[in-house]
């Protein structure tokens, strides 16, 4: 038996996979250096690290994968995927990030916690090759682990947009954005995007104009298009209706759409503009 060489300098506790799993690490020094393989494994293995310590990455990628053929124990096998994995998200090779990834979830001995990182990591990777439906069931693997942020749910709604489920998009953009929290603009075009392309459509949609003469196109628009049950139309100065809409009658709406007359036309209208 020989002990495993390490892709780790003395002193640093753990390597980023570079652009693939953030804060996940390859692993610990100290528990690399306390395991025991075989002759032929570490042979092939620490050729890899050398490999890649050199920056030859097209040949650290080669021998984590000799080095995987000849594993036999969990450890082994974790530990040569973890050394592709690392090799080719520094060259940028998908399909190998994926074969790893997808290898690891599989893998005896790999955490539970590791695990949640490599869903992660699987999503954006099935989303580069155009799998959104994979890469959605990715990312809800590990949200339901706990570990989601609303940047996270974010993300989850852009790949379900991306899989043409507007539906679930709108509920994880509710989860991104909570009540109160101001909206960033991709999210505001997407969430816009999906209002207007899911086949549900809106609950309800409020026209308000100052003009007659404008709302009686629209009325005829959403009769041309069945959807007049749930649009209505109020004919109002909009600043009139902003005040009631948020008062009075306090409405809250999901999308909102304006097209204001161009108030400031010099600098001297910007203070009434800014209104």
């Amino acid at each position: 038996m020989t002990k495993l060489a390490t892709v780790l300098s003395r002193g640093v506790r753990g390597l980023l996979v570079a652009g693939v799993l953030g804060v996940a690490t390859l692993a610990a020094q100290g528990a690399y250096a306390q395991q025991q393989t075989s002759a032929e494994f570490s042979e092939k293995y620490n050729a890899g690290v050398t490999a890649y310590k050199a920056h030859d990455l097209g040949k650290a990628l080669s021998a984590a994968k000799e080095a995987h053929a000849v594993a036999k124990s969990g450890f082994e096998k974790s530990a040569a995927l973890k050394l592709q994995l690392v090799a080719a998200g520094a060259s940028g090779k998908l399909q190998d990030q994926q074969e790893a990834l997808e290898q690891l979830l599989n893998t005896e001995g790999v955490s539970s916690a590791e695990k949640v990182q490599f869903h992660k990591a699987l999503a954006p990777i099935y989303a580069a090759t155009n799998h959104y439906d994979k890469a959605v069931s990715e990312m809800k693997s590990y949200l339901a682990a706990g570990a989601g942020s609303s940047a996270d749910w974010e993300v989850l709604s852009q790949l379900q947009y991306g899989a043409h489920d507007c539906k679930g998009a709108l509920e994880s953009i509710d989860k991104a954005v909570p009540g109160g929290k101001e909206a960033s603009e991709s999210v505001l075009k997407l969430r816009y995007t999906c209002y207007t392309q899911d086949k549900e459509g809106a609950k309800a949609v409020t026209c308000i104009d100052r003009s007659a003469a404008a709302l009686d196109p629209a009325r005829e628009a959403a009769k041309l298009n069945g959807v007049e049950n749930i649009v209505s139309f109020e004919k109002s100065e909009v600043f009139d209706a902003l005040e009631k809409l948020n008062g009075t009658h306090l409405r809250k709406f999901g999308v909102v759409i304006c097209d204001p007359p161009a108030f400031v036309k010099s600098r001297k209208d910007l203070g009434a503009g800014a209104k």
